[in-house]
Formats: C-alpha cells, sequence, structure tokens
C-alpha cells in the first residue's frame, strides 16, 4: 500500500511540477507583464488550469514563471475576491513602470471596488 503511495504521488508530482511552491495540489504560479504592462499576476491554481493560464501569459508576451512574482520594488497588489474565479489572482504593481503607480495608495485606487482588495507589499 505504502509502495502503490509512493508512485502515485512521484507520478502527481511530475504531472503538477512537483512541489514548487506548493500547497496540497494548489501551486502558486506567476506571468510577469512588466516588460509589456505595468504588472506581475500571481496565480494560487491546480495543476490542470495552469497549463491554460501558462499559455494565455505566452499569448500577451508575459512571462511564465514557477513561482510567485517578484517581490522587489513592489508598491502593493490588487487581490481578486470574485468568488466566481477558479483561481486566486493578485496583480502586483511595482515602482518606477507607471507613473501614475508612486505609492501603495496609488496601488490601491487601481483596485476595482467590488471585485478585488488591497494587499500591502510583503
Amino acid at each position: 500500500m505504502f509502495l502503490r503511495f509512493g508512485i502515485l504521488w512521484a507520478m502527481l508530482a511530475s504531472i503538477t511540477g512537483g512541489a514548487t511552491a506548493c500547497d496540497g495540489l494548489r501551486m502558486t504560479r506567476s506571468c510577469d507583464l512588466r516588460e509589456v504592462d505595468d504588472h506581475c499576476q500571481e496565480y494560487g491554481v491546480f495543476g490542470p488550469d495552469m497549463v491554460a493560464l501558462q499559455g494565455t501569459c505566452a499569448a500577451v508576451d508575459g512571462v511564465w514563471g514557477d513561482g510567485p512574482c517578484p517581490r522587489a520594488d513592489v508598491l502593493g497588489g490588487c487581490e481578486d475576491i470574485d468568488p466566481s474565479n477558479p483561481w486566486d489572482v493578485t496583480k502586483w504593481y511595482y515602482a518606477g513602470l507607471d507613473e501614475d503607480l508612486t505609492s501603495a495608495e496609488d496601488v490601491e485606487a487601481e483596485c476595482d471596488e467590488g471585485t478585488e482588495r488591497f494587499v500591502p507589499a510583503p
């Protein structure tokens, strides 16, 4: 029984990308859009959803990451709180990328009222 569980776990880990930034089967991944936009999107996703998000990231010229968005120079973020969204999504905004976003207060004003909540920089 333990051998079967070990084999199943190894197969699951290889399919879902292993234990990198993983909470159970939900993994933290990111689409860095700082080269084409003013933020990086961070996702808490399940393995099968990750493939679709990775393709979408590539389609908009983002850089897919097997972990969270970088935290250096983060002003704050906007976390999606819409219960109909199947993923956890946080848009992290950075200093120096948008002249209208220079402080945590600016980022908080950027968050969509009712569907996003402000997250202070870590």
